[in-house]
């Protein structure tokens, strides 16, 4: 996001790479820029829009942190799936540091295939296009296209099931209002909703119900309320009060 907002002269070439490379070992990456507002500038600053302010930012770098789980973590998590308790990660991190969480705290078995699904906008008259990848390989689904998951399965090479979809907020959005009829089966097979909001952590906890889940909700923010309030039950597990009400 902050790349975007940047002086392009002013953001490293290696950027991706540094990224990936520090997101794919579960670290929480935040990005850094600056700019200096002009005197002129200043007085308006109450007047201003935001995005008049973020524009043309010079970039400083990246600030590299780890978030270890809590020691209890990956037992309370095979409790669950042993009950045979799905279990799902939504969270607003990037979505490599989200797989990579969720693959050491054993929301991702160690023989379960990890599927990226990304939605792209189509055209002026064309539908979005929502691409299934798995290393680099990719089936593409439209809305034109009948519904066949076992031939996307068959692309991939995922015939034997253990797979696991993960999604960020971004194509959830575009395929909950373009492509609803996906929304059961990204669901069903969706471990990881990376770069959620709050407005979406609520809409995937809503979805959930619908299809027959009783849901319980941990979560330990504000961004999290709304999803606290629509789940059957709600925990907390901020230490400073957050009113769900």
């Amino acid at each position: 996001m902050i790349q975007s907002l940047c002086l392009p002269e002013t953001v490293p070439e290696n950027i991706v790479s540094v990224l990936s490379e520090y997101t794919e070992q579960g670290y929480r990456v935040i990005a850094l820029a600056s700019r200096t507002l002009s005197i002129e500038d200043y007085k308006h600053l109450n007047y201003m829009k935001r995005e008049d302010i973020e524009k043309d930012l010079e970039f400083l770098g990246l600030i590299i942190l780890e978030n270890r789980l809590k020691p209890q973590t990956e037992g309370v998590i095979k409790e669950l799936k042993d009950a045979r308790v799905k279990v799902v990660m939504i969270t607003g991190d990037n979505i490599q540091t989200a797989i990579s969480v969720a693959k050491e705290c054993g929301i991702i078995d160690p023989g379960e295939t990890v599927v990226d699904v990304s939605a792209v906008p189509g055209g002026l008259k064309e539908c979005p296009k929502v691409y299934f990848t798995v290393s680099g390989v990719s089936a593409i689904q439209t809305k034109a296209k009948k519904l066949n998951y076992s031939k996307t399965e068959e692309e991939l090479g995922l015939s034997s099931g253990a797979y696991k979809f993960a999604v960020t907020g971004k194509s959830w959005e575009l395929i909950r209002d373009q492509m609803p009829e996906l929304i059961p089966r990204i669901i069903v097979k969706g471990a990881i909703f990376a770069r959620m909001s709050s407005d979406q952590k609520q809409q995937l906890v809503l979805e959930l119900q619908q299809l027959g889940y009783y849901v319980a909700m941990c979560g330990d923010g504000a961004n999290d309320c709304g999803a606290l309030r629509a789940a059957h039950a709600g925990i907390s597990l901020s230490e400073a009060e957050s009113p769900i009400d």
